[in-house]
Formats: structure tokens, sequence, C-alpha cells
């Protein structure tokens, strides 16, 4: 029996992940299944989806069983992985199966549908911005991304490389060794990282003549007001949560930019 379903959705049913699906379901056909290894292997054995979503997030240790036997069972498939930083590191690198991006929550519902919806469009070979007057690539503003957690970077990536030329460092030192190579017009920043933080990263990059006035903002996950205050005592450009969502760190950068104009 041939199954028109394009996507497959693995999660727990509640009243969000239904919604999800739908919103899903409106994209391409989609299957939702449950963490049910004898479920998904038989549709698995009679399908061939284009796209496999799990939900990552709260799982117990017999669905966490489960998604390791389907991601060494089919490792061929595109997989888009979705929960916290934390939850999505236990799954990076353990297995070759093909995962393609990870949506950290939490998320808002029109961030998760755009990530879907872009994925497809890649796998068909669509570009939505084909439509639009077309920046040319050696035109567009450059980002320099430092942050340690590779998952981390892989996300703002996807957020951002449809509109700027993205480079990444993973830490302080990789940073600084990139600068002549890049020459970013912005830089952001992770606030917290091992060996040479956020702070004293900045504070070499000023004392470099040739990059001292390129803009920093500052990244991350932590809303402590003292640490925000300390961070704006250094004066960088700008100071950006984590746990924002994509189109609120577009915007921002966006805007950052736009003023400069």
């Amino acid at each position: 029996m041939e199954n028109n379903e394009k996507i497959l959705y693995i999660a727990n049913f509640s009243e969000k992940t239904n919604k999800l699906f739908d919103k899903i379901n409106e994209i391409r056909p989609a299957k939702f299944i449950h963490y049910d290894i004898n479920q998904i292997k038989a549709y698995a054995e009679e399908s061939y989806p284009e796209l496999v979503i799990i939900c990552v997030s709260g799982l117990s240790y017999e669905e966490q069983h489960t998604i390791n036997l389907f991601l060494q069972f089919r490792p061929e498939f595109r997989y888009i992985l979705y929960g916290t930083k934390e939850e999505c590191k236990d799954f990076h690198g353990k297995f070759n199966a093909k995962i393609i991006r990870y949506i950290l929550t939490p998320v808002v519902e029109s961030d998760f549908i755009n990530s879907i919806s872009e994925e497809i469009n890649k796998i068909e070979g669509i570009n939505p911005s084909e439509e639009k007057p077309k920046t040319p690539a050696d035109e567009r503003k450059k980002l320099l991304i430092v942050d340690d957690d590779t998952i981390f970077l892989r996300t703002l990536m996807n957020f951002f490389k449809d509109k700027y030329r993205v480079s990444v460092a993973k830490s302080g030192a990789e940073a600084l060794a990139s600068l002549e190579k890049v020459s970013p017009d912005l830089i952001l920043l992770d606030y917290e990282m091992p060996v040479t933080n956020g702070p004293q990263t900045l504070q070499m990059i000023r004392q470099n003549k040739d990059f001292e006035k390129v803009p920093v903002f500052f990244l991350t996950g932590v809303s402590d007001p003292e640490q925000v205050k300390a961070a704006l005592a250094l004066k960088p450009e700008g100071y950006l949560l984590k746990t924002s969502g994509q189109l609120e760190l577009v915007s921002r950068i966006d805007g950052f930019f736009a003023a400069k104009k």
C-alpha cells in the first residue's frame, strides 16, 4: 500500500502537538505517530518520507530508546529534532543520522512552521527569495557568530543565512583569529564561554586597531538583571537573549543595519 504522507511527525499526543500537526499537514500531507517503534518501523518500511520531525522534549527512557533505535534503523532520512538545547545535545553526534536542523524550544508556532517550510523548499529546490529582489551575495552584510555551543551555532546560521553572509567561531581565540579573514560587519558574541569569555573577547577585539570599531552584540541565555547591567557597562551595540524567537532575533539585526543606512 502506498502512502501519500510526505512528512512523519513523531511526538506525544497533546493539544499543542495536535495543533502543530495540523499546521504541518497544511504544508505537506503528514503522518502523526506516537513513540511506538513497531508502528514507526512499519510506516518507514512502506513509505519514504521527505522529512521526519521528532519532538525530543521530556522523553521517558523508553521513548528515548525508541528514537535511538529509529535513528539507527533509518539514518538516511532527513531529520528535524526539536526540544531544548540540552535535549537536542543528547542526540547530537551519537549517530550517523542525517539531522538537518535543530529547532530549539521555547519557539513560537510561526517560527516552527517557517523552519519546516524552509526545509521542504530546499528539498524541492525552491528558493522563496527568488520572487523578491535579491541582494548579491558579495553585498550582503557579514556576521561573525561566536559561541561554544555547536547546536546553537547551527541554529543561528539557519536563522540568518538567507539574508547575511555568516561565519562562525567556537571560542574567543577562534573569533580573534577569524577577524582578518572574515572582516565582519557585526559580531554576535556569547557572553559566557569557557577559557576566554565574551567580555574578555570584546576587550581583545577593541585592542585590535583594524577591528576596534566593529559593532558587537552580546548573546546570552540569562536574563538576570545584574548580568544585563554588567554586559551593558561594556558598551556593546546590543544585547540579545538566546531564548528569543527567530523573528525577534532577525528583526533586531535587520533593524540595526537599517538604522546605519
